[in-house]
């Protein structure tokens, strides 16, 4: 059992970080779908990237960004 928790762990460590990526590189539609599953994945990990996304050009990518912090209750959502 320690080893399927290792390996899941692993496993959720390198999604987040492929979605990470795609959150910088992706399009507009990318960046939501990507704040939405990042919320839904509950990494902390992915906080600062999603506060950087809250002052995104495209307004959907702000609302998605913040539903995200919100989700994951972060309790510094500020860029300042």
């Amino acid at each position: 059992m320690e080893a399927t928790n290792k390996m899941t762990s692993r496993s959720k460590s390198q999604t987040v970080g492929a979605l990470r990526e795609l959150l910088s590189t992706g399009d507009e539609a990318d960046r939501c779908y990507v704040s939405r599953a990042l919320g839904a994945l509950g990494d902390h990990a992915a906080s600062p990237d999603l506060i950087k996304r809250r002052r995104d050009k495209d307004i959907d990518v702000c609302g998605e960004a913040a539903d995200a912090l919100g989700k994951m209750g972060a309790t510094s959502a500020s860029s300042d």
